[in-house]
């Protein structure tokens, strides 16, 4: 089985939020899925198939430790592979069937686009110890979604500058905590990072599915789109956000694009 390590949200070596992708024949047991994602050990192993009943595919993700159920640079990376290598006519929209719903991605303007629905934030007040765990005295807002806490803080370098306590963090019972700022640099409206050590992972590089919550947050507070982010991890990643609540199409739904780049391929002698 051929496998493909691909660096997504970026063009560069070492950019971007890396994945590995399966291409398989058909589905394969979860517990099985589950133990190759703990294998490559990467932030997400994307394993796609053809649908046999339509032109679309069967996409899940796993990192590490556990089955995500939407994930933005997993989906971005499955894509790539599948017009890389002509599996699937670079021209042609592709429509991905997983968990969170039916996932259309199509190319247009030298960016990949994906289609996928809008999170909807709930402002709260932060629970006790959170801001202490990040490091930060006080924060701008929280809201707080169905897996995720978000966290605005003043200025872009505030969130460059955080060094969570990862332990400290595992307490809460979310998947991701997000701290965002508006501005940043080379012209982004906003900055963020993403702190994940329930998933395995102490900070994930470039997180699509974040910015399904991210983008029309920061849509209503600049009062434009589309908007450029910009994730400040190690390696760097930047996307393109479209959401609109005033237009039918885009108000349940984020447009996110962005680039990706092949490093790796190699064969998996490990059948399901």
């Amino acid at each position: 089985m051929r496998f493909y390590g691909v660096n997504a949200f970026s063009t560069t070596p070492f950019g971007g939020n890396p994945a590995t992708v399966l291409l398989m024949e058909g589905p394969a047991d979860e517990s099985w899925m589950r133990r190759v994602g703990t294998e490559f050990n990467q932030p997400v192993t994307a394993f796609v198939w053809p649908e046999s009943d339509d032109d679309g595919y069967g996409l899940r993700w796993f990192s590490p430790t556990t089955e995500l159920p939407l994930c933005g640079h997993g989906t971005l990376a499955a894509a790539h592979v599948l017009w890389e290598n002509e599996v699937v006519p670079a021209d042609q929209r592709i429509t991905f069937h997983t968990k969170a719903g039916p996932l259309t991605v199509h190319q247009e303007d030298g960016q990949t686009w994906m289609r996928l629905p809008a999170v909807e934030l709930v402002e709260a007040t932060a629970p006790d110890g959170l801001l202490d765990a990040l490091g930060v005295p006080d924060a701008v807002w929280f809201g707080l979604s169905e897996h995720d806490f978000v966290v605005e803080l003043d200025s872009p370098e505030a969130v460059e500058r955080l060094r969570p306590n990862f332990v400290r963090l595992r307490d809460f019972p979310v998947l991701r905590v997000n701290v965002t700022a508006q501005g940043g640099t080379d012209g982004a409206d906003f900055t963020s990072r993403v702190f994940a050590p329930n998933l395995g992972i102490n900070e994930d590089h470039v997180t699509g599915s974040t910015h399904c919550a991210l983008g029309p947050l920061w849509t209503r507070r600049l009062g434009r789109s589309p908007l450029s982010a910009r994730q400040a991890s190690s390696r760097q990643g930047r996307l393109s956000v479209v959401h609109s609540d005033d237009q039918a199409d885009h108000a349940d739904h984020v447009l996110l694009g962005g680039q990706a780049l092949t490093t790796y391929t190699g064969q998996l002698h490990i059948t399901p």
